[in-house]
C-alpha cells in the first residue's frame, strides 16, 4: 500500500505541477516493484529528493517528503523540457501454503 501512495504522489504532482501530462511506466524485477512517472514540464531536478520535513501544519509540500519516506529507492532525473521521477519498492516474496 504505501508504494501505491507513493506513486499516486507523483501522479498528483505531474497533475498539479509538472505540465499537466504525463507518463508511467511500472513493471517488475529482482523482486522489486519499480515506477517511472516522466512529467512536460521539466521543473524537479535531483536535488528536490532531499525534502525537510514539511511544517505540521503545512497544507502542501508533503508529496516528494513522503515518497522518499515510503519507498526504498526515490530518484528524480532530468531531460530537456522532462523531469523523471522513479520509484522502486523491494518485496518480500509470500510464504506458499503448505511449504516448507
Amino acid at each position: 500500500m504505501d508504494f501505491v501512495v507513493a506513486a499516486n504522489e507523483a501522479v498528483i504532482n505531474v497533475r498539479e505541477h509538472g505540465g499537466g501530462t504525463g507518463t508511467l511506466e511500472l513493471w517488475y524485477d529482482d523482486g522489486c516493484l519499480t515506477v517511472e512517472i516522466t512529467d512536460s514540464s521539466g521543473t524537479l531536478q535531483a536535488h528536490d529528493v532531499h525534502r525537510p520535513t514539511p511544517e505540521a501544519d503545512s497544507p502542501r509540500g508533503f508529496g516528494l517528503w513522503l515518497m522518499g519516506r515510503l519507498c526504498d529507492e526515490f530518484s528524480i532525473s532530468q531531460m530537456v523540457g522532462r523531469s523523471r521521477v522513479r520509484l522502486r519498492m523491494h518485496l518480500t516474496p509470500l510464504p506458499v501454503p503448505g511449504a516448507g
